[in-house]
Order: C-alpha cells, then structure tokens, then sequence
C-alpha cells in the first residue's frame, strides 16, 4: 500500500510533463542535444509507465483493504 503515493506523484508529474524538467533539476544536467543522463532519464520514463499502469490497480486494493477493514 506504500506504493500509491509514490505511483500519484510520478503519475502527477507525468501529467503535467514535469519528469524531464524535475530530472534535469535533481540530477544538475543542463539542456543539450545529447548527454549522459539519456539512459538514465529512460529508466524515469519507464518508471513514468509503470506507476500509469499501477496507479488504478494500486488505488483499487487501496481502497478495498480500506472497505474491508470497516
């Protein structure tokens, strides 16, 4: 359960295409043509993908264990 908050906020930040910008930030890299971030900045995509295809499941058993627990 500890991982739909960790799934929203990528979610969120896909949404509003932030990934890349929040990438750059954290990781010191300027903006150019080609860098050595680029295999590293596929990972944070393929994470982006993974917590789109979680989020709903994730959010479900959420609020299910929730239900059950009342």
């Amino acid at each position: 359960m500890l991982l739909l908050p960790l799934a929203l906020i990528v979610t969120a930040l896909s949404l509003l295409n932030l990934e890349h910008v929040v990438f750059n930030f954290m990781g010191g890299l300027e903006d150019t043509e080609k860098s050595s971030g680029d295999e590293a900045y596929g990972v944070v995509v393929m994470l982006t993908m993974l917590s789109w295809l979680l989020s709903p499941v994730l959010l479900i058993a959420y609020v299910t264990s929730i239900v059950r627990e009342r």
